[in-house]
């Protein structure tokens, strides 16, 4: 594991409230609380997670990911988190 910090952006995408949430860095327990607040409090329509820059994620930052995508299909929202950032390119390009 890299002892780079975790970092993560947010911007809007093309279509609107759809938020875009970029994360760089390994995404583990020791980092997760944070990230797992701020996603809480965002309700855009449409979420993207964009993990294409986290070289490792532990158990608690899937855990993060799977209550994330929970909670948004729970009241009806999107949340996306592509393999690849060209699947979805209507909607952050």
């Amino acid at each position: 594991m890299s002892d780079r910090e975790l970092t993560y952006t947010t911007s809007a995408g093309v279509k609107q409230s759809t938020t875009i949430v970029t994360l760089d860095g390994p995404f583990t327990l020791a980092n997760m609380f944070k990230v797992q607040a701020d996603l809480r409090a965002m309700k855009p329509e449409c979420l993207i997670l964009d993990l294409m820059s986290v070289p490792y994620m532990d158990s608690a930052a899937l855990g993060v990911v799977m209550n994330t995508h929970v909670a948004a299909q729970g009241s009806g929202r999107n949340f996306l988190w592509p393999e690849s950032m060209t699947e979805f390119g209507p909607f952050w390009k």
